[in-house]
This record gives structure tokens, sequence and C-alpha cells, in this order.
């Protein structure tokens, strides 16, 4: 997924065994948040708007540093 979507921003969570990307994707046209666990990719939403998606990935890192997996950056 990485390699087929320019992204802009990342951070690192579970002591580095998940990633959370957000970026930009030319094949659909779209904003694209997803997470990556190694080569496995789970919950990816498709935005229309880089604001909408920019808050989901804000969100994320905010839920992550609540409950304390966030990595120290």
């Amino acid at each position: 997924m990485k390699s087929s979507v320019d992204y802009f921003t990342s951070f690192d969570m579970n002591n580095g065994k998940t990633k959370v990307y957000c970026g930009y994707s030319d094949i659909n046209s779209a904003h694209i948040v997803w997470r990556q666990d190694g080569d496995y990719v789970g919950s990816m939403l498709i935005y229309s708007d880089v604001g909408d998606a920019l808050e989901d990935f804000n969100t994320r890192r905010e839920f992550a540093e609540a409950i304390g997996v966030l990595d120290n950056v």
C-alpha cells in the first residue's frame, strides 16, 4: 500500500509494530488513511477531501496517545 500511495504523514504505535498513514492516491484521486501491521493493511478509509482525511488521521493519533500505545517520537 505504501508503495502505491504518496503518504505525507504517519505515526507508529504498539512499539513499532503498527503504522498509521495518511496520503494521496493518484490511482483513484483520493486521500486515504490506513493502518498497516507488517504486510497486513487493516482499516482503510478513502476521502475526497484532504481535511476530512487529516481529521480522521489526527483522531486516530489522539486515540492511540490516550490509550498509551502511541510510540514516543
